[in-house]
């Protein structure tokens, strides 16, 4: 037979966890149907791999490409750096689902979360969906790399308390039996889980009691399914984190993901005790694994955004304490609330107050 595609003498890396291979890869419509030796084989289309690895795609596990996945098919570089799949939807933080008419909350939500302008994010959004299925099909309408999406605390408690979300602990049982509702409407409509923030990280993810995740977490539990992410940056640092990770994953049975196994500035020897603790928690049963990077990570910054994230404080401060600077949050009192002591940047506050008002950025000066 023909193929389509024939990828000869490269190195292959299956993904299987086996030692790397020399093979020849056959594709047939759109489809590997073949890894071997393929000599004298015809095919429409022969690339010489010599030298070069051949593997499956990169799958990133941990995107905020939720808003530029809508209208970049291929986000970014990522394609060019080989992932063939992205997933979406982290740290509690989506743009779905959400109410009609209140797609700019979750653009600035974005905007002030990731640092990237709120025009950009007009200009390239155009929120035309409700749901975390509707968001789905949007996607499937321009589609180069692959995207999938987790369900997030804040977008859920945002469409179903509104304002509240951003500021009342304790949510209703109906409100509670909706959110409920909504996850599991979104899994069925194929998100992957469930992401959330620990206790007052500056989001309204992280306003709530545990209970009110442990009982949104059940959902997973009862369908059998999906994987949980739980986001960094609560005042507890890394060990609230992953403390709640572990929770996710003990009571329902569920993986987990948490941010971050790292190697902290002001604690270089922590490492070895996060080990060890990872290793108790798979002991005990609990699916619970810590994100980890390859490369030194450090905030990108200038002076024209501020020192006002809890990344840019780490650095600066090694030994300060991790607590969330988001303004506007129980963890970090702003100045335009009351008994506010801290003093913070210009831009910090104008950010807070401008969360605060219901008139949008763009008619605001600065």
């Amino acid at each position: 037979m023909a193929y389509d595609l024939l990828i000869k003498n490269g190195r292959v890396v299956d993904g299987s966890g086996e030692p790397a291979f020399q093979a020849d890869v056959a594709v047939s419509q759109g489809k590997i149907v073949g890894v071997g030796k393929y000599d004298g084989a015809a095919a429409k289309r022969t690339i010489d791999a010599a030298g070069r690895v051949v593997a499956p795609g990169f799958i990133d596990h941990h995107t905020h490409f939720d808003p530029q996945a809508v209208w970049d098919p291929y986000c970014g570089s990522w394609v060019h750096n080989g992932h063939t799949t992205v997933v979406v939807g982290q740290c509690g933080q989506v743009i779905a689902p959400v109410r009609p008419g209140d797609g700019e909350w979750y653009l600035e939500f974005f905007s002030d979360a990731e640092q990237i302008p709120l025009p950009v994010l007009k200009a390239g959004v155009d929120v035309t969906w409700e749901s975390v299925g509707d968001y789905l099909n949007a996607l499937g309408k321009k589609r180069g790399i692959n995207v999938g999406t987790l369900v997030g605390h804040s977008g859920i408690r945002r469409y179903v308390m509104g304002e509240a979300a951003s500021e009342r602990v304790q949510a209703t049982p109906e409100e509670m039996a909706t959110m409920k509702r909504l996850i599991r409407e979104a899994m069925y409509d194929g998100a992957l889980g469930f992401s959330t923030a620990p206790k007052d990280r500056g989001d309204p993810a992280g306003v709530p009691d545990d209970a009110e995740r442990w009982e949104l977490a059940s959902v997973l539990g009862e369908l059998g399914t999906g994987v949980f992410q739980v986001a960094g940056g609560a005042p507890g640092g890394t060990k609230q984190t992953r403390a709640c990770a572990r929770e996710l994953a003990a009571r329902t049975g569920r993986p987990s993901i948490y941010n971050l196994m790292s190697d902290p500035i002001g604690n270089p020897d922590e490492w070895v005790e996060h080990l060890k603790w990872l290793e108790d928690g798979f002991k005990s049963g609990a699916r619970c694994y810590g994100s980890c990077l390859s490369t030194v990570a450090g905030a990108i910054f200038d002076l024209q955004r501020g020192l006002n994230v809890p990344q840019d404080e780490d650095i600066t401060h090694p030994k300060a304490s991790s607590a969330a600077c988001r303004p506007g949050t129980r963890s970090w009192p702003c100045p335009t609330r009351s008994g506010c002591g801290r003093s913070v940047t210009p831009n910090c506050a104008r950010r807070c107050r401008r969360r605060r008002s219901k008139v949008p950025l763009s008619s605001r000066a600065g």
